[in-house]
C-alpha cells in the first residue's frame, strides 16, 4: 500500500468517525420535557424541539445561566444551599438539553461538510484501495 493510500485510508476513517458522531447527535437523550418559558408559568412556552435558530438557543441558555448565577448569589447571601431549578429541572439538565439541541441544529451543516469530504476522497482513491475499503465494509456488515 502506497503512502498516499495509507493517508486516504486514515482520512476515510476520520470521516467515518465523524459520521458516527453525527448519528449520536441526531438521537439525543433529553432530560427535560423540552418545554421552556422565560417565566415559571407555562403560557408563552417554547418547544425546544422545534427551535432551529442557534441564536435563540444561545439566548435561552444565557437566560438559564443568569438565573442560576443570581440564585447562587442570593443563596450565599442568605447562607442557604437550596439547589437551583427552573421549571422543575436542574441547571445541568437544561444545559445538557439545550446543548444537545444546539448540536442537533448544527449537525446538518456537519453532514454537508462530510459529504463533500467523502466525495473528494472518493475522487483520489486508487482502485486497489477502493476494493480494500469495500471488502472491509462488507466484513463489518457480516460481523457477528
Amino acid at each position: 500500500m502506497s503512502k498516499i493510500d495509507e493517508t486516504i485510508k486514515l482520512l476515510f476513517n476520520k470521516v467515518e468517525a465523524k459520521k458516527q458522531e453525527v448519528k449520536r447527535i441526531q438521537s439525543p437523550n433529553y432530560r427535560t420535557n423540552m418545554i421552556f418559558s422565560y417565566d415559571e408559568s407555562p403560557k408563552n412556552s417554547i418547544n425546544l424541539n422545534v427551535v432551529n435558530a442557534e441564536k435563540e438557543l444561545v439566548e435561552i441558555l444565557a437566560f438559564i445561566i443568569g438565573k442560576r448565577d443570581y440564585w447562587r448569589d442570593a443563596s450565599e447571601h442568605l447562607k442557604t444551599h437550596l439547589p437551583f431549578t427552573w421549571q422543575g429541572c436542574s441547571f445541568k439538565d437544561w444545559e445538557h438539553d439545550i446543548t444537545a439541541r444546539f448540536e442537533k441544529v448544527t449537525v446538518m451543516k456537519k453532514q454537508k461538510e462530510l459529504k463533500v469530504l467523502e466525495e473528494r476522497l472518493n475522487q483520489v482513491v486508487s482502485p486497489e484501495m477502493r476494493r480494500e475499503l469495500e471488502v472491509a465494509a462488507l466484513a463489518e456488515l457480516l460481523k457477528d
